[in-house]
């Protein structure tokens, strides 16, 4: 009897200590609100982190479905056309903004929206891949009028790793149904005092075996697959105890196919090839 009693109080003990260690625990640092590091706790706008640990747990294999993990936001899939990626329902391809305008959507810092399509994003050719990211900060609602007009309806802010981290090999492949092919290779170094990462992804997909594009019954079938590469290299070099140089290349290549072939309408099956090219130089200083 005394044994158990000994036994309660240990176990009493430890549960105690357990939910006084998640209590007290510092909450996540979000740096996109006021764009100073603040306990999210503190920050003044809705605020929703996606950690690695979030991203592995998931299994989803592009940044736009890891997004259908924050509340308030839906997400279209892939067929045929891009992804629209929208905050409670607003500002749908129905309204003729298939790209989503409303939402700013940056990579350590860098928007993402081009004139090329409408003032929004393709993130058929967003130029990150999920094994670089370190975090995903997603504000929601209108409290982020710092980042401009594109961020009325909230903020999407990609934070990758510091190269330093990185370093190494990594090679990764994901083969599934539907002709799911994903593979990444990942090389990271110091060369002198620079700290270099090379990135390769590759996605491919089936899509939707059979679509129906005016009546369930007479659906036809119509392979809507993909093919993306990405090439990324990011290359951070200390110049001094305060300044630091950051260089980034990015090439980022979509073949997808498009096409309804029914009677009634003349849009046969056909490739449409998109890529994207992209240099960046950040010089940083700290006063």
């Amino acid at each position: 009897m005394r044994l158990s009693l000994v036994a309660l109080g240990t176990l009493t003990a430890f549960a105690t200590r357990a939910e006084e260690n998640i209590f007290f625990s510092s909450l996540p640092l979000v740096a996109s609100v006021s764009r100073l590091p603040q306990q999210l706790s503190e920050t003044p706008a809705s605020v929703t982190i996606i950690d690695q640990e979030m991203i592995r747990a998931s299994g989803m294999r592009t940044v736009e479905d890891l997004l259908r993990l924050v509340p308030g936001f839906q997400v279209t899939s892939h067929n045929q056309d891009p992804a629209n990626v929208v905050y409670h329902g607003l500002n749908t391809g129905l309204s003729g903004d298939e790209y989503g305008s409303r939402v700013q959507v940056l990579v350590d810092g860098r928007s993402q929206y081009s004139p090329l399509f409408k003032s929004g994003v393709n993130w058929n050719l967003l130029p990150v891949a999920l094994e670089n990211i370190e975090r995903i900060e997603v504000i929601r609602g209108s409290n982020t009028v710092s980042y401009g007009s594109n961020a009325f309806m909230g903020v999407v802010n990609i934070i990758t790793m510091d190269p330093a981290l990185t370093k190494g090999w990594q090679v990764s492949a994901n083969h599934g149904n539907n002709g799911i092919r994903d593979e990444m290779v990942r090389w990271g170094e110091s060369i002198g005092d620079a700290n270099v990462r090379l990135t390769y992804r590759s996605l491919q997909d089936d899509g939707f075996q059979r679509a129906s594009y005016d009546d369930w019954k007479t659906a036809t079938y119509s392979p809507d697959n993909r093919q993306s590469q990405l090439f990324d290299l990011r290359v951070d070099l200390p110049l001094s105890e305060r300044d630091d140089l950051q260089l980034t290349g990015t090439f980022a290549r979509d073949l997808s196919q498009f096409g309804r072939p029914v009677p009634t309408t003349s849009d046969p099956l056909r490739n449409l090839e998109q890529s994207s090219t992209a240099l960046g130089v950040q010089w940083r200083r700290v006063l």
